[in-house]
């Protein structure tokens, strides 16, 4: 049976997760800790303290304009997030909401809860790119060897070559596949974050459908290739960037 042994906000830590109208968007538990990202306009990441389980407390709030909607920790104080780029709304509505944009992807130093820092971020495509790791976790995948650890993830590019003064345009689709990165460094000091060749599966012609980037397609990545897998087909792309299928 559960059994409820603290809230926030409380009577010892009266400060709320979370503004008034956010959304929560992703948690993740790692020891003695939660990180939790909630959005509307711009993003909190936050880190709470759950060292005393009684009385957890905030113990760090970041804001940058971005959301995350996975959290992966890396240890020693290195954390991914994996979400949206943002931009605020002109003249719609009351103003108080951003409009998504490409995919991004982010590494944080939380190694002090209370001066975390967005140390790189990566973003692929615009507006109306997605992701089927912002839907499903299992969707991200990584890999670590040596002193890096290799992401990736399937991925929809939305883009085009002119770029819009309008926040809220949806760009066409221009292609599909993996999307690769690299954390180089194990501990903020010394840590990147570097894009890799990328596995490019579906280009924008018609024989390309169905595009698994947002549903069922999951990368596995070895220490000289890297595997996609996705509505019962596969791709390979190999260490020097050549990539063959699908099979």
């Amino acid at each position: 049976m559960l059994k409820s042994v603290s809230y926030i906000p409380s009577i010892f830590n009266p400060q709320p997760l979370g503004k008034p109208g956010e959304f929560l968007h992703s948690t993740r538990f790692a020891g003695d800790r939660l990180y939790a990202v909630t959005f509307k306009k711009i993003d909190p990441l936050y880190v709470v303290d759950l060292s005393n389980a009684a009385a957890p407390r905030i113990a760090g709030i970041l804001e940058v304009p971005t959301f995350s909607d996975y959290l992966h920790p890396l240890g020693n104080g290195l954390l991914l997030g994996l979400g949206k780029e943002t931009a605020p709304s002109i003249g719609a509505g009351d103003g108080q909401f951003a409009w998504y944009q490409g995919v991004m992807l982010a590494l944080y130093d939380v190694s002090d809860p209370t001066r975390i820092q967005e140390l790189y971020r990566g973003t692929v495509g615009k507006r109306g790119s997605d992701s089927a790791a912002l839907h499903d976790h299992h969707a991200f995948s990584t890999l670590k060897i040596g002193n890096s650890t290799i992401v990736a993830f399937p991925a929809r590019i939305n883009s085009s070559a002119m770029t819009s003064p309008d926040p809220s345009y949806y760009y066409p689709w221009e292609s599909s596949g993996v999307m690769r990165f690299e954390v180089r460094g194990t501990a903020p000091q010394n840590a990147a974050l570097y894009t890799l060749d990328n596995l490019i599966t579906h280009p924008p012609a018609p024989q390309s459908f169905p595009d698994p980037s947002t549903t069922n397609g999951r990368a596995v990545i070895y220490p000289n290739a890297t595997i996609y897998v996705g509505n019962g087909k596969f791709w390979r792309l190999d260490g020097l960037g050549k990539s063959a299928g699908p099979f």
